[in-house]
C-alpha cells in the first residue's frame, strides 16, 4: 500500500490512508474504544491558525486526489466565502485583515491543487513553514 502521502503533512492523513487500502481490497473497520489520549495545546486552533489551514487545504488536495474534482472546487470556493463572510462579521479592521490574509494563504495553496500546478512554498507545509 505504501507509506503516507508526505505532501498531506497532517490532517486528512487518516481518510488517504483509509481510501488506498479500500482502493487494494482491503476492509477498514472503526474501533470503538478510547485507545488513545491527546493532550492538546490552546494554541493554534483558532479559525486562520495553521491547524485550520491544513484541515482546510488538506480537504481540498484529498477530494482531488480520490477523483472528487467537484467537490474539491466546491469545497475550496465555499470555504474561501466563509472566511471572507467570518472575517466582515468580526466588525474589525485588524481580525478582517487577519481573516483576508488566511484566505489569500488559502487561495494560493487551492491554486497549486487545483490547477495542478506544482506544489512549492505557496502549498504550504511540508514545502514551506507556516507562511
Amino acid at each position: 500500500m505504501g507509506l503516507f502521502d508526505e505532501n498531506i503533512f497532517m490532517y486528512i492523513e487518516d481518510a488517504e490512508m483509509d481510501h488506498r487500502a479500500r482502493a487494494k481490497g482491503w476492509r477498514v473497520r472503526y474501533l470503538p474504544i478510547d485507545s488513545v489520549i491527546h493532550l492538546q495545546k490552546q494554541e493554534g486552533y483558532h479559525m486562520t491558525g495553521m491547524v485550520s489551514f491544513l484541515l482546510k487545504r488538506n480537504s481540498v488536495y484529498f477530494l482531488c486526489k480520490t477523483g472528487k474534482r467537484f467537490d474539491a472546487w466546491s469545497y475550496a470556493v465555499i470555504s474561501l466565502l466563509l472566511l471572507i463572510i467570518r472575517g466582515v462579521l468580526t466588525f474589525n479592521l485588524k481580525r478582517f485583515i487577519e481573516y483576508l490574509s488566511f484566505s489569500g494563504k488559502l487561495a494560493l495553496a487551492y491554486d497549486r491543487i487545483l490547477f495542478g500546478r506544482q506544489l512549492d512554498r505557496r502549498f504550504g507545509p511540508p514545502f514551506a513553514e507556516w507562511l
